[in-house]
């Protein structure tokens, strides 16, 4: 993350002379890492709320979305015409293929060697900003079949410089790992118990408030699986989030961060947004963010569906060897389970191994729009420990990442049986 990204989500909200002084005095400084923050261009008046704040508590005002969770690169393209119904046009991409290959030892539920590549995602964005205040985004997902789904088809509008609604099919911002944007995401996949009990695409609304270094938010969310546009279906669920940023120093942009995200799935296994078909989903984390390094450490509990009581830990750090170029990613994650859950979401007895699953393959493109997705080629257990250790390559200002790295799972399941695998992981993702 870097000064220019949190800058100019900062100053996005300022009044038009305001944030061009801004603009131009961060910019002759030192930027961290290249990447603009892709926020909504708000038709704003003066407002009395930021008369009289100096320029350094103005950079920490209305921060929502979060820097760290709505992070994207500069777009391909962005048209203007400040006086016309669409205010701004920008349009924009990303393509990502991913390979993995698995050696196992131990157990019975797979064979001892496997491999994978595959088109992860190809995205496609464009980004209407509308007068009023209001921003109309969509997003379509392609995989090496053709059409996956819809990504995203949402529009967002801004009551205040630090209120806002969303509303129709987007992410929920739950958690770090899942909510951050793939498109900055440091390592290819995510955490195994992250993508078995967070939220997928669906439709839903949210509204959002920030306050000097505050955010808080909360919305409903339909619990309808559908590749391109979801229905309201059932009860859904309930999401809020709420965090706190302490800044240290802007210039290099230290800062530390808690956070709590949390769900109430009303549907239980009878929901099909959610993967794991928790009824109660709790996150919390921090964040730590000093010169060249970067650490995150979250803790997730879940509670009801196929997981029973589970809960899971993912610590991440990365630091950069070679400022903006060679970045240094490691990541350990474990996850376990109780013995009360006893049926999968089919209804169908649980798997003497666990309820817990662990992919080995590259997921399929759609399981963005579907749902977290955690491949075809997954095993299950009830205790599992991932050891993670990668490098990543920035290239082209960074719309070109080159990540490759090793990762070390062990697995205990229901029965105590062992199983161990090594898994490589390498991946190209180009944005634009």
């Amino acid at each position: 993350m870097r000064t220019i990204a949190l800058f100019i989500l900062g100053v996005g909200f300022l009044s038009g002379n305001e944030a061009l002084d801004l603009i131009e005095e961060e910019v002759t400084g030192r930027p961290y890492v290249p990447l603009q923050v892709v926020e909504p261009k708000k038709d704003l008046p003066e407002t009395s709320e930021l008369e009289g704040v100096d320029a350094p508590k103005k950079k920490l005002l209305h921060l929502m979305p979060s820097p760290w969770l709505d992070r994207r690169p500069q777009p391909l393209a962005t048209f203007e015409n400040p006086e016309g119904v669409v205010t701004e046009a920008s349009f924009g991409g990303l393509v990502e293929a991913s390979y993995q290959r698995s050696k196992q030892q131990g157990g019975a539920q797979s064979v001892p060697t496997s491999s994978a590549a595959s088109l992860r995602r190809a995205r496609f964005t464009a980004m209407l900003h509308l007068q009023y205040a209001t921003t109309l985004e969509a997003s379509g997902l392609l995989d090496e079949a053709g059409w996956a789904g819809v990504d995203r088809l949402s529009l967002r509008h801004y009551f205040r410089p630090d209120t806002a609604v969303t509303v129709g099919k987007f992410r929920p911002a739950f958690g770090h790992f899942y909510a951050t944007d793939p498109s900055v995401r440091e390592l290819p996949e995510l955490p195994s118990f992250t993508a078995q009990t967070a939220p997928g695409n669906t439709l839903g609304v949210y509204l959002d408030h920030g306050w000097a270094n505050w955010e808080v938010g909360g919305g409903w969310f339909s619990g309808d699986l559908e590749s391109n546009v979801p229905g309201v279906s059932g009860s859904g669920f309930l999401m809020g989030h709420l965090s706190q940023t302490f800044f240290k120093s802007q210039e290099k942009e230290e800062f530390s961060r808690w956070y709590l995200s949390g769900l109430w799935n009303f549907e239980e296994n009878r929901s099909e947004t959610l993967s794991g078909g928790s009824r109660q989903v709790l996150t919390s984390g921090l964040q730590f963010q000093s010169g060249l390094t970067d650490i995150v450490g979250e803790l997730t509990l879940a509670h009801g569906g196929e997981l029973g009581s589970a809960w899971g830990l993912t610590a991440k750090g990365s630091r950069w060897m070679m400022r903006d170029v060679l970045k240094l990613v490691t990541r350990y994650h474990y996850a376990g389970a109780g013995d009360s859950a006893t049926k999968q979401r089919s209804g169908q007895p649980l798997s003497d191994f666990g309820a817990l699953r662990v992919a080995l393959d590259v997921p399929a493109a759609d399981s963005d729009a579907l749902g977290v997705g955690l491949g075809e080629g997954g095993l299950r257990a009830n205790e599992l420990h991932q050891i993670y250790a990668g490098l990543n390559l920035y290239l082209l200002d960074p719309h070109l990442t080159l990540r490759a790295g090793g990762e070390y799972t062990y697995l205990r399941t229901r029965m105590g049986e062992s199983l161990q695998a090594w898994n490589l992981l390498t991946s190209v993702r180009a944005t634009f």
